[in-house]
């Protein structure tokens, strides 16, 4: 019983490692992936600009996207902007439950290391 528990318990360590691994790489790559067209969509060579388009990314600010660079975007831009934006708050969600759920194991394999170790201690 004890051993198919830890091995569910190592399974479920092991997928939310996976998971947190891709989410960590392919946020990673959507971001550049936004920089990029952040930095093609910008009319406006002022850098302060620049600036506050990679806050933007890093906030995952759909509504910081709208009221500042809302004039200086082509809508067909700006709309691209926003999914893109949608789609890292998701991810950023996905990474998330992926660390909670890992917590959550170790938490778990470390309970039932310590309830068998005192269950053998005390008998």
């Amino acid at each position: 019983m004890d051993a198919s528990l830890l091995s569910l318990i190592d399974l479920i360590r092991n997928i939310s490692l996976a998971v947190f691994a891709i989410s960590t790489w392919y946020i990673t790559h959507e971001e550049k992936r936004t920089r990029i067209l952040f930095n093609l969509s910008l009319i406006v060579k002022d850098s302060s600009v620049r600036d506050l388009s990679e806050i933007i990314i890093e906030l995952r600010d759909k509504k910081g996207v709208r009221e500042h660079l809302g004039g200086q975007l082509k809508s067909s831009d700006m709309e691209r902007l926003e999914r893109k934006i949608d789609k890292l708050r998701k991810l950023d969600h996905t990474r998330n439950f992926s660390v909670i759920t890992f917590s959550f194991s170790v938490f778990i394999e470390i309970a039932v290391f310590v309830y068998y170790s005192l269950f053998t201690f005390l008998n």
